[in-house]
């Protein structure tokens, strides 16, 4: 019996990749990016290259660091010359994911995406295959839902930083979408890869397209002051707020994950499923 309970941890440890009571979990191979004309593509296209570097060839070529292939997948020179500071935008076939996500494709609103767009945006990419790298093949079919915290959304307010931490011990990075600066500020997106579960301030690992380390901190608190960010292991930690009075919170998260991996509630309903069987084969045997 020891031994399959040994097993069964194995297990537990393989479909999650982290060790599920650790009150700490960050992923690695989430890219830092600089904005690129949009927090959103820029954003999601962080995800898409931790995707491309965990089996998933979605982009011909390393976009492991901020390169121009990494500015490409976020927004194409079509993409800019298009969309970007014009109120006559001429159409081209989309090939960035700022074109998937429709960002800036409303001529009033450049750098803009409307939040219900990422997720279409992201699977719109994914499915993509580039004409132009006819040796390689980047469609894949990943699915993806937006879920609100506390607003919005006609009631679906059901996202809540257990739904992250599940997410994040499922080894898949999230998109959050977050209000930033009070009355006066507005929505920003940022990648999610990792948390603190502490007794008195939970947190969030972020890179949240201006940077990264003390400076992008020292920006964020002086410009549009989330409460207590913090530099801690060479990452920045954002507190996880929902309060919408705050000058700062978290207003949603987009999941994306390869089509037909199992929800981590799913998982944990199988690994219980798998211990009482054991158990009871134990019994029997006995």
């Amino acid at each position: 019996m020891e031994k399959k309970l040994i097993l069964i941890l194995i297990i537990i440890f393989t479909l999650t990749g982290q060790m599920l009571w650790s009150a700490e979990v960050v992923l690695s191979d989430v890219p830092i990016y600089l904005w690129w004309y949009g927090c959103s593509p820029t954003t999601g296209s962080m995800i898409i290259g931790f995707w491309d570097a965990n089996g998933y060839d979605m982009v011909d070529g390393d976009i492991s660091t901020y390169n121009q292939a990494a500015r490409d997948t976020i927004a194409s020179s079509e993409h800019i010359a298009d969309y970007w500071g014009t109120d006559d935008p001429s159409p081209h076939t989309d090939n960035s994911l700022a074109d998937f996500m429709e960002t800036s494709k409303d001529p009033t609103g450049d750098g803009g995406t409307d939040v219900n767009n990422i997720g279409p945006g992201l699977v719109d990419f994914a499915a993509w295959d580039n004409p132009e790298t006819s040796s390689l093949n980047e469609s894949y079919t990943f699915d993806s839902s937006l879920n609100w915290t506390n607003e919005l959304a006609g009631g679906g307010w059901d996202f809540d930083f257990e739904d992250l931490k599940a997410e994040i011990d499922a080894g898949r990075p999230m998109q959050l979408s977050v209000w930033v600066g009070g009355a006066e500020g507005g929505g920003h997106s940022i990648a999610a890869l990792g948390y603190q579960d502490n007794a008195g301030m939970d947190y969030i690992a972020v890179h949240d397209t201006w940077g990264d380390g003390a400076s992008a901190i020292d920006y964020a608190e002086n410009v549009y002051d989330p409460v207590e960010a913090k530099m801690e292991g060479g990452l920045e930690w954002w507190p996880w707020l929902t309060d919408t009075t705050g000058d700062f919170y978290v207003r949603g998260g987009v999941d994306f994950a390869p089509a037909g991996v199992p929800e981590p509630s799913c998982i944990a309903l199988f690994l219980t499923g798998a211990i009482f069987l054991i158990g009871k084969k134990q019994k029997t045997d006995s």
